[in-house]
């Protein structure tokens, strides 16, 4: 039952009938052993790197204290908390200190060593878990084009996320497109534009703050062109047109053509006029031999790229008058020793609106000619005052602001008389 690295007195006492006697003192010490009642040290969390460690002196040190030593490791298990190596610091004489580059949000068993010239004691572990940090090491998202308008971005863990990540926020050129939880690795991006290049990063985040990966430059698939004017018509003759249009304000992708389709005002179906490419001016002049006077006809410009057209809304435009076409000699016939009745038509193809006729009269002996001007609504006429028993002819013009045009000659005869 002695105690070690301490001092005690010996000495003999001898009894007989007659009394005792005791022997002179003999002085001797114990020698030193390791410390005795080193209690488990406490810790507390400064941050993420760092933990203040204090303790009390052993109930007793069994010899001459020499110093202590704490011992900071990862525990033999440690789950999802990855394990790192054990960190030795000396404290000496002192009753505290300060242990530094731990890592963040990692778990650690600290224990306390008490050396003393008997030997050293270790306490049981006090565990920790450090605090957490900005995650570290956040790589560049991938992305993957699922259409003209639609990008999923997906991306991996931080190498160190420090921290247990709570959400990660997408964005795009800056601004926040998406949000999502920290199980969660993928968002959808939608409603993006055609053929655009857009820088997109994401950022993790857990409950000391913020990581942004690199961005990533991703340029959104071709659509069909958007945005396309109805052309601008003029009608520039009788028988041609000038189209004008204008580069669609949403191309979406590389314009490879321009179309100018064309159509009747009662027909479905139109026909291509003509492919121009980017060289052309956005100007072209349709003379097509189909094209026919005072007629209306629709345009519509078709805009190419490589995802496929673009089309426009139709224009329409009247082509001018022209003199008309297909007059029809008038018909003479004889009423009187003094008079022939003349009857026309309209012509077959009046190309505008025909304003007026004039007949001609003209008496074939003579060459005496007499002209009257008629209405376009006036089909008929009797001619008056005439030579009786004499020849006459008859040329019919119609007019539109187009022109005018004449019809072949028609004879008749006055009848006789006495």
């Amino acid at each position: 039952d002695l105690l070690p690295f301490s001092n005690y007195s010996f000495w003999v006492e001898v009894y007989n009938s007659a009394g005792s006697l005791n022997s002179s003192l003999a002085m001797i010490m114990t020698f030193a052993d390791a410390p005795y009642g080193v209690l488990a040290p406490t810790v507390a969390v400064l941050n993420a790197t760092s933990a203040k460690v204090s303790w009390r002196a052993p109930a007793r040190t069994n010899g001459i204290l020499r110093g202590y030593r704490v011992l900071v490791e990862s525990p033999s298990s440690s789950s999802r908390l990855e394990v790192k190596p054990p960190i030795l610091v000396d404290a000496g004489l002192a009753l505290e200190t300060v242990v530094t580059d731990l890592e963040p949000f990692t778990a650690y068993n600290v224990s306390l060593t008490a050396t003393s010239s008997g030997g050293a004691t270790t306490s049981s572990s006090t565990p920790i878990v450090t605090a957490e940090a900005e995650p570290v090491g956040f790589d560049q998202p991938s992305a993957a084009t699922i259409s003209s308008r639609h990008v999923v971005v997906t991306w991996d863990l931080p190498s160190s996320p420090n921290g247990v990540v709570r959400s990660y926020r997408v964005r795009v050129d800056g601004r926040i497109a998406a949000a999502q939880p920290g199980i969660v690795l993928s968002a959808n991006l939608t409603g993006l534009s055609p053929f655009t290049l857009y820088s997109i990063d994401v950022e993790a985040c857990n409950s000391a703050g913020c990581t942004t990966s690199d961005e990533l430059n991703v340029t959104t698939s071709v659509a069909a062109a958007q945005g396309i004017a109805a052309p601008t018509l003029t009608s520039a003759t009788a028988r041609s047109i000038v189209v004008q249009w204008q580069a669609p304000t949403n191309p979406n992708g590389i314009v490879s053509a321009y179309y100018i389709q064309r159509r009747l005002v009662n027909v479905s179906d139109g026909v291509t006029v003509a492919k121009l490419s980017l060289s052309s001016s956005f100007q072209y002049l349709d003379d097509s031999r189909e094209l026919e006077p005072f007629t209306v006809y629709l345009y519509r410009i078709v805009v190419e790229n490589r995802a496929g057209n673009g089309t426009s809304s139709y224009a329409n435009v009247t082509t001018k008058q022209a003199a008309p076409e297909g007059l029809s000699p008038p018909i003479a016939a004889t009423r009187s020793s003094s008079s022939i009745d003349v009857t026309w038509t309209a012509p077959r193809q009046p190309n505008g609106i025909v304003t007026g006729y004039e007949l001609t009269r003209t008496e074939l002996r003579t060459n005496q000619v007499v002209r009257r001007l008629f209405s376009g609504a006036r089909f008929a006429t009797t001619a008056t005052g005439l030579e009786p028993f004499t020849n006459y002819s008859f040329v019919l013009a119609a007019c539109t602001t187009g022109g005018c045009s004449m019809s072949s000659p028609a004879y008749a005869a006055t009848a006789e008389a006495l």
